[in-house]
């Protein structure tokens, strides 16, 4: 069974948020970053750095990433 978190790159910087998701969960789905409006903000113009950010925070983690 896994247990999880939506998880947004805002809280990256807040170590009590960290130290739970770290101790606590087996996996993570991105909060927003993740989504069509935020990864194309305009037609033909992509930008994945949020999302991928948080596919690196659960690879650190070892935890499951679901998008």
């Amino acid at each position: 069974m896994y247990f999880g978190y939506a998880v947004k790159t805002g809280l990256f910087g807040n170590l009590k948020y960290m130290k739970i998701l770290g101790e606590q969960s087996s996996l993570v789905v991105a909060e927003y970053e993740c989504k069509m409006d935020v990864t194309q903000p305009r037609q033909g113009v992509y930008d994945w750095g949020d999302c991928d950010a948080i596919a690196q925070l659960a690879d650190n983690l070892d935890l499951r990433f679901i998008h």
